[in-house]
């Protein structure tokens, strides 16, 4: 793969996550339950720290990349479907769940092309572990609901 297609394809994962990061902000904000308003905030958090990792990678690699609505403008249609299903927790964790896997694929295809950089597949590898961690305990609470 060339260099501009694994920067193509690192662009499109930063764009994922910061619709992500600003899904789950919304979706805090709308959220009727405080366990969910924590969740949602905890995981927008997460999701702007590595988004602004990505970018400084990014940034480095020749790309003035910001993250604002000028380069990320995308509609958010599965955090919307999160708001329109915060009063039911079942349908809930189905949307995240869904949502999280997605992102752990675009992450699975970012690090098949990272493998000749060292600094870029340890970032991918830690945050893919921890969103595929986070996607685990998601899943333990909608088997035990």
């Amino acid at each position: 793969m060339s260099n501009s297609d694994k920067i193509s394809e690192l662009k499109s994962l930063l764009t994922r996550l910061v619709d992500s990061r600003d899904g789950y902000q919304d979706a805090a904000e709308h959220a009727r339950q405080t366990r969910h308003q924590k969740m949602f905030t905890d995981l927008s958090s997460q999701r702007n720290e590595y988004a602004l990792k990505l970018q400084d990678y990014l940034n480095r690699q020749g790309e003035n990349i910001e993250l604002d609505g000028s380069f990320l403008a995308g509609v958010h249609r599965f955090f919307m479907e999160i708001k329109n299903k915060l009063g039911d927790d079942e349908e809930l964790m189905e949307a995240i769940i869904t949502g999280e896997s997605e992102l752990l694929d675009c992450y699975r295809e970012a690090m098949e092309d990272a493998n000749y950089d060292t600094e870029l597949l340890t970032t991918l590898q830690s945050q893919y572990r921890t969103i595929e961690s986070n996607l685990n305990l998601i899943e333990a609470k909608e088997e035990a609901a």
